[in-house]
């Protein structure tokens, strides 16, 4: 069971504010210049990472993205309302964690693997798939092995930072895939790369 500080952390009264007046930028710029709240969002996102995200989603003509491993889905929220033709999907593996008491709070609506949002997703050619902070290979090997689009970001810290992903910004996937660009978050510990598959 959660601790009380951290229940305090991600039951967090001024971020909630700003995601009900739809105020993305405020957050974004709460979460910057704040104290680190992991539980609320692991990096730090910034204007600027989401112009990066939102401009290799529309030149590559992404309509959906498939966020896997979303948690309380507020990097999902930000995106989505940033870029606000995008249709983007939030996924999580323990509905009874998230649906239980003492879960965070959600920000954007949360998917499970085995519903027709996401198997649908994972087959549409206009997708995109957001690793954020993942820490699963066998999975993401799984998700990659299904997935028939043409596009994948991974957000997560930088190798050396102290914390850990898999994937991790900038590593190899699969030899499918091939890094196209990438951007470093602000003054964070973290990155994020955009992958494209090869032909």
């Amino acid at each position: 069971m959660p601790c009380a500080q951290e229940i305090s952390d991600y039951r967090n009264d001024e971020v909630l504010a700003m995601c009900r007046a739809g105020d993305w930028c405020g957050v974004v710029e709460y979460l910057c210049k704040g104290e680190h709240k992991p539980l609320l969002l692991w990096p730090r996102p910034t204007i600027n990472a989401i112009e990066f995200i939102e401009k290799h989603l529309k030149r590559n003509n992404i309509n959906r993205l498939l966020s896997l491993g979303c948690g309380t889905g507020l990097l999902e929220w930000i995106i989505q309302c940033a870029v606000k033709e995008l249709n983007v999907i939030g996924v999580e593996v323990d509905e009874e964690w998230w649906s239980s008491v003492y879960a965070p709070p959600v920000f954007h609506p949360l998917n499970y693997p085995n519903d027709s949002a996401v198997t649908e997703s994972l087959l549409n050619e206009s997708t995109a798939l957001l690793f954020c902070y993942f820490n699963c290979e066998p999975a993401w090997m799984e998700y990659l092995a299904k997935f028939k689009g043409s596009l994948i970001i991974v957000c997560g810290p930088v190798l050396g930072s102290g914390t850990h992903s898999n994937p991790q910004p900038f590593q190899s996937l699969t030899e499918e895939w091939t890094v196209v660009d990438g951007i470093k978050i602000g003054n964070t510990h973290d990155s994020i790369a955009i992958y494209a598959r090869i032909k």
